[in-house]
């Protein structure tokens, strides 16, 4: 299994679309590691990320989990459940990982009515545009 990624480049190994069982799993629960990558080239972390602690600080991750496992709140606040979350060891969802989603559907949305309303602009300043204006061929081609 090889499948990795991050937010610009994702490498998803075809043998990984199976369900696997990953240390720190809640009993019972899988996960689909490709699905899981995707989770990251679309810009989310796993429920511990950042919590590590390092040098000169101590760690914030719950008590014996790691990056997976780790069960509260994240760095943003969110609540998390590592061992059943998808970034974590599971395929459970939270409501936040939709959130780049919603954004730049708004965002796409936002331009398409810009672009309606620039469209409308020119109807009502210069009319319909012309159709058909394209060179009519002549049906010369000029050989022999």
């Amino acid at each position: 299994r090889t499948s990795s990624s991050n937010t610009s480049y994702g490498t998803l190994d075809e043998a990984d679309n199976t369900a696997v069982t990953k240390a720190g799993a809640d009993p019972g629960v899988t996960q689909v590691p490709t699905v899981h990558e995707f989770g990251h080239f679309i810009g989310l972390d796993h429920p511990g990320e950042g919590l590590e602690g390092g040098w000169f600080s101590d760690s914030q991750l719950s008590p014996g989990a790691d990056e997976y496992s780790h069960t509260g709140t994240d760095v943003e606040g969110r609540t998390v459940h590592g061992p059943s979350d998808l970034l974590g060891s599971g395929m459970g969802m939270r409501p936040f990982y939709y959130d780049a989603w919603a954004t730049a559907l708004d965002e796409h949305v936002a331009d398409l009515r810009r672009a309606q309303q620039w469209q409308e602009l020119m109807r009502d300043l210069f009319g319909e545009p012309e159709l058909g204006d394209f060179p009519v061929p002549t049906g010369d081609s000029g050989h022999t």
